[in-house]
């Protein structure tokens, strides 16, 4: 399957999509001799993507509008090397739309869409 993000195509998706890891928490009381943690269980698998597509300006801007539309939900995501990971929560999302011209095409513009979130049970 192609890259894409929550079944929207991209052309390039970079980034690393780690396993869910352990919640830890620690705290030190001053004062008190010691220092404090406590394991909540797994579920902090944070990550940072770029997604990018190729094409025209009003097609680069439909892409954006889709991946958008995809905050505050749970998706799978598929990396441009075939790695792929389910149940990621999409939190915070930042574009930035570019030229990119390859003679001979309508490719005009590359939109790069930076996408961060978290592994969720």
């Amino acid at each position: 399957m192609a890259a894409n993000v929550g079944g929207v195509s991209c052309d390039l998706v970079r980034g690393d999509l780690p396993p869910m890891g352990p919640i830890i928490e620690t705290w030190h009381t001053p004062g008190v001799s010691g220092d404090g943690a406590q394991d909540h269980g797994d579920g902090d698998g944070r990550f940072e993507i770029v997604a990018t597509k190729f094409g025209t300006k009003a097609a680069v801007n439909t892409w954006k509008a889709q991946i958008r539309a995809l905050r505050g939900t749970v998706v799978a995501i598929e990396n441009s090397d075939g790695d792929s990971q389910a149940r990621e929560l999409i939190e915070t999302t930042r574009f930035q739309l570019g030229p990119h011209i390859v003679p001979g095409t309508t490719t005009t513009h590359r939109g790069d869409m930076t996408i961060t979130g978290r592994n969720v049970v």
